[in-house]
């Protein structure tokens, strides 16, 4: 839990999950979200099933949404607007990143990107992703989010037949502050099939590197993988 200036400290609530272990949080309405360390909520007043449903969010979470056709929650974040009436779903949207996934589990939900206006209503088994640089939205079936969220706590990510853009992109979910990038949009094509371990960073680079024929600068908690 954290603090934020308040204008009416009894309606604004700001609640966070630390770095080391990720927290859970049940609205009035019955809806629920678990979020995965690092990431946040806030919202005036809680969401209910007589007024407003709406928060804001940074971070990645699997939300449960309580039904309610006549008054919809509202998910924003710096760079996109989730819509539902209610389903479940994983999201991951950190607001310092570069971009945003949403993968559906069940019912239905529009995505919209605030930079572009771009929208998509995404169904169950779909996966929604925003290029925060130029706004533009994609779909496709991956539910590579779904493994890293599910097994955060477990020791193995397995992937098979992967895009090795999708692999980077839920690595970044996984070890998170550290952003891995790749040298080239070829590269992004690559397919990985294999398991790599959800709490060694750099076991894991190494098994890229070894499989894939890679080549890997680090910088900080920059991570470049290239050819």
């Amino acid at each position: 839990h954290g603090g934020m200036p308040m204008v009416d400290a009894a309606h604004d609530v700001y609640i966070s999950a630390n770095d080391t272990g990720g927290t859970s949080v049940t609205f009035p309405d019955g809806s629920a979200v678990s979020m995965k360390p690092q990431s946040y909520i806030s919202y005036h007043v809680p969401p209910s099933a007589e007024g407003e449903r709406s928060i804001q969010f940074s971070g990645t979470g699997h939300f449960c949404i309580a039904r309610i056709p006549e008054n919809p929650f509202t998910i924003s974040s710096d760079m996109l607007d989730v819509t539902v009436l209610g389903t479940e779903f994983y999201l991951s949207a950190e607001n310092d990143g570069k971009n945003a996934r949403l993968y559906l589990q069940e019912g239905l939900v529009r995505f919209q990107s605030k930079l572009s206006g771009e929208s998509v209503e995404l169904h169950p088994g779909g996966m929604a992703s925003l290029d925060y640089e130029s706004g533009r939205i994609s779909v496709s079936t991956d539910s590579s989010l779904v493994d890293v969220f599910s097994k955060s706590d477990a020791i193995c990510l397995n992937y098979e037949n992967t895009s090795l853009g999708s692999v980077v992109e839920s690595l970044n979910t996984c070890y998170a502050p550290f952003h891995i990038t790749l040298g080239s949009a070829e590269l992004g094509k690559m397919e990985f099939t294999g398991t790599l371990p959800a709490n060694n960073l750099m076991e894991a680079l190494s098994v890229l590197e070894y499989t894939a024929n890679l080549r890997i600068s680090v910088s900080n908690s920059e991570v470049t993988l290239y050819e």
